[in-house]
């Protein structure tokens, strides 16, 4: 009979969308064999948990010296507020295991619903969840994901600035390796990597755009409409001189191929350097000028 009524070793993940329910139904089987077995004396208590549960879940409670206080901790430790956007995208891309039955894998995406805390909303809400989920889902970056997920961000516009923040700073970065053994004579040495970070320091007159560089040339409204010649020194200090032609509009950009940042994988390609301009327009004009304005354009 104790066989039979003896639980299984506590081993939930406390980020499982079910961590809460799990434990609890856990402790109502422990608590219910301590009784059996008739262990009332706290300390007697201790003991029996401490032999009940895995490793990492041991870590945890170590330290109590009651039974009462190791309770808690667990209770803090799975009493966790549910993750919807988590339980949402685990209900969207649970799939049904190998060997389970179409019965119990509706009752699984049953209980997944329900951690979902789904509510009444409006059309535009619900849309917006949806591409949230799909976003979410669909990110390539593993890290960025699980960054969205631990913090449990619902709102769209919050996880799109999280993630293109994420990414521009990793774009900022760059991440350089190389194999380094430990200096040991052991026979197990395995070797290891040594990452450098390198972060992009803010330039004066530079902006990077991934490999690209953009510069922002102030140029008068004249020269705009007829011709200007961009002065720019290089970050290996050379001096390009760059010939507009065309009409400069405030859309307008002038691409210098070749002359952007070095590709990381391949060095000797070099991304392009990007011309934007700021066109500076009078303060005023006088009736001649602005006469003679009017006859060049409109002649």
């Amino acid at each position: 009979m104790e066989r039979l009524t003896r639980p299984e070793k506590l081993d939930i993940d406390p980020q499982s969308a079910t961590a809460f329910k799990a434990f609890n139904f856990w402790l109502l089987n422990f608590e219910n064999f301590l009784r059996f077995i008739q262990v009332e004396e706290d300390n007697q208590r201790l003991t029996a948990l401490l032999s009940m549960v895995s490793l990492r879940v041991y870590e945890n409670i170590q330290d109590e010296t009651t039974y009462t206080a190791a309770i808690k901790v667990l209770k803090g430790l799975y009493d966790q507020p549910v993750n919807r956007v988590h339980a949402r995208l685990m209900l969207a891309s649970r799939k049904q295991q190998p060997g389970e039955s179409s019965r119990a894998y509706l009752q699984v995406l049953k209980a997944l619903g329900k951690d979902c805390n789904c509510v009444d909303k409006t059309a535009a809400e619900i849309t917006s969840d949806l591409i949230r989920d799909a976003y979410v889902a669909g990110l390539r970056s593993n890290e960025v994901r699980l960054r969205l997920l631990e913090q449990g961000v619902e709102k769209l516009e919050d996880v799109a600035r999280i993630a293109i923040t994420m990414e521009d700073a990793a774009l900022k970065s760059t991440e350089l390796s190389r194999d380094w053994t430990p200096r040991s004579d052991g026979p197990n040495n395995i070797p290891s990597d040594i990452i450098f970070i390198v972060k992009e320091k803010p330039h004066p007159w530079f902006c990077r755009d991934k490999n690209d560089l953009i510069f922002s040339a102030s140029i008068p409204l004249a020269k705009a409409l007829t011709g200007y010649t961009v002065e720019i020194e290089t970050l290996d200090d050379r001096f390009l001189s760059i010939p507009i032609n065309d009409i400069v509009h405030p859309k307008y950009t002038k691409v210098v191929a070749g002359e952007g940042m070095p590709l990381s994988k391949d060095p000797v390609q070099k991304g392009n350097l990007v011309i934007q301009f700021d066109i500076r327009f009078p303060d005023k004009l006088t009736p001649a000028k602005k006469k003679l304005i009017n006859q060049a354009l409109n002649g």
